[in-house]
């Protein structure tokens, strides 16, 4: 009987690893707005660790389901892109968000299903999670001029911390989502 090896990630393990899921840095980017609810350069955006300053923006990242189980994983709207406070710099957070094809932001939220070794973007752009409140795009803060240099990584739970040099200094992505077992 021949012996077979089955191979897979464990992505905690990977600077890149959210619990179940990983993050392409190389793919972080950010959005400008064609108008209130409208991205303007969407899905492309701007990818880059360079933020503009006092601007309305919204993030975007590449996850891939890295589930050990091979579990389908949703995405409810409690995760979200954050920006702690620090001297001189208020928090923000930006919600996760649905976008259709043409980059219009819709004004509720459906919960983002990824299957085991799907990559999707997910995009943050709502200042107030969409599951209990109303879609409002918020501005970067007025001294944001860059991000430094490749951010490094660390995780715990369902938490990426994105750490750079200047500007954003911690900005972390908190996902919220539960496995699909049917």
């Amino acid at each position: 009987m021949p012996l077979e090896e089955e191979r897979g990630v464990i992505v905690a393990q990977l600077a890149q690893g959210i619990g179940s899921m990983a993050l392409e840095f190389y793919e972080f980017r950010y959005f400008t707005y064609k108008d209130d609810d409208e991205l303007e350069n969407y899905p492309e955006g701007n990818v880059s660790f360079n933020i503009p300053k006092n601007q309305y923006v919204a993030f975007g990242c590449s996850l891939t389901n890295l589930d050990p189980r091979k579990q389908t994983i949703l995405l409810d709207s409690h995760s979200l892109f954050w920006q702690p406070r620090r001297p001189g710099v208020a928090e923000k957070t930006w919600f996760i968000v649905n976008v259709d094809d043409e980059g219009k932001i819709s004004s509720a939220y459906s919960p983002i299903s990824t299957a085991y070794g799907e990559t999707k973007l997910l995009v943050f752009a709502s200042q107030n999670d969409l599951g209990i409140g109303s879609f409002s795009r918020l501005r970067t803060p007025n001294v944001v001029t860059n991000s430094g240099h490749i951010p490094s990584a660390a995780w715990n739970d369902r938490r990426i911390s994105l750490c750079a040099k200047h500007t954003f200094r911690c900005a972390l992505l908190f996902l919220d989502g539960y496995n699909d077992i049917n």
